[in-house]
């Protein structure tokens, strides 16, 4: 894969302890023209020099490495000491694993039942964050209404009424929010929205 860096997108690194997962993000992030890969690798033990070496915006890492469910939290822990700038996105199929994830300074921490274009959102959102890169927000309409409408902490149900819109499809939209955002919940949302300037 290639490692080569074109400095006016966002440089990203995968890492994952299976080829295919490797693969499935390959070729989500090469939809795009935003985005670049610079390095992937299926070994935890690359992962630190590669990032010393390849010093990517964007670190997207597994979190359980060929059943050692602690490797990844502690590749982050180490990596957020070492390499404070770059931004780590653990993923995981275990839940359980999100929380020591984030605690151990994951930008954001999430299962992998993601969709392409929610991944590719969170990387925008979370590099525009930083500071790193200046794009103009993917955020739509109707979404802006519905996180101002959050932020004056209506309920899923009260939302939905104002908006017209069937109460699944506003959870559904609540969800995705909180997952553009990289945060955990409502009210981490509503904060980080205040943050990057889309509510007041």
């Amino acid at each position: 894969m290639t490692e080569n860096i074109d400095r006016k997108k966002i440089s990203i690194l995968l890492a994952d302890d299976t080829q295919i997962a490797l693969e499935g993000l390959y070729s989500i992030v090469e939809t795009v023209e935003d985005m670049i890969i610079i390095g992937a690798t299926t070994n935890a033990k690359e992962v630190s020099e590669m990032v010393a070496r390849l010093s990517p915006e964007v670190l997207i890492i597994d979190l359980k490495w060929h059943g050692d469910e602690t490797e990844g939290t502690y590749l982050i822990n180490k990596l957020k000491i070492s390499h404070p700038e770059t931004i780590i996105i653990a993923m995981t199929a275990y839940e359980k694993l999100l929380i020591e994830a984030r605690r151990g300074g994951a930008d954001a921490a999430l299962t992998k039942t993601f969709n392409s274009e929610e991944l590719l959102d969170l990387v925008r959102n979370l590099v525009m964050q930083k500071g790193n890169y200046k794009i103009l927000s993917s955020w739509s309409s109707h979404e802006i209404k519905i996180i101002n409408l959050m932020s004056e902490y209506h309920t899923d149900r009260i939302i939905a009424e104002k908006l017209g819109v069937p109460i699944n499809s506003l959870k559904t939209h609540v969800r995705n929010i909180i997952s553009k955002l990289g945060v955990k919940n409502r009210r981490e949302a509503i904060i980080r929205a205040r943050d990057i300037d889309i509510i007041d």
